[in-house]
């Protein structure tokens, strides 16, 4: 039953209106998705920029209610965009690997969603979480970065 909603949820939230996109980004060039920077590196030749969300915030901002039997706490999103020109890359494949603050890890592949990647994740425990995300874009070359995500 979870996996069906989570399924219902990701198609919903790849229907959405994607006016916002469209419409033009935000002065800080991240779509006006929600959420704040909690990384941002250059990577040979792109710049990736992780936000990490509550999933109670990320739902919102895509007009839908929080379903009660989700598991996953947050919302990782991440934007790709070449370090020249700035210009937005979003095709290729994604994957994170999260090690949790007990050692134990999540992995996820990330969907592609209203010019970015994301994909959901429990950081109900409080601590230090390792994110560590391998990326391989249309140019064919594999990419990765690291960072730590403190959960309060």
């Amino acid at each position: 039953m979870k996996k069906i909603t989570l399924l219902i949820a990701a198609l919903f939230a790849l229907a959405a209106p994607i006016t916002a996109f469209a419409a033009g980004h935000d002065h800080a060039g991240h779509g006006g998705h929600q959420g704040d920077v909690a990384h941002e590196e250059v990577v040979d030749g792109v710049k990736a920029t992780f936000k990490v969300m509550s999933m109670k915030e990320h739902m919102k901002a895509m007009n839908m209610k929080l379903p009660k039997e989700l598991k996953e706490t947050h919302h990782i999103a991440v934007e790709f965009k070449d370090a020249k020109t700035g210009k937005a890359l979003t095709e290729g494949e994604v994957k994170v690997k999260v090690q949790n603050p007990d050692k134990s890890d999540q992995s996820r592949d990330m969907m592609g969603m209203q010019g970015h990647f994301g994909a959901d994740f429990d950081f109900s425990k409080k601590g230090k979480y390792g994110v560590m995300c391998k990326f391989l874009l249309k140019d064919g070359k594999v990419r990765s970065a690291k960072f730590w995500y403190t959960a309060k």
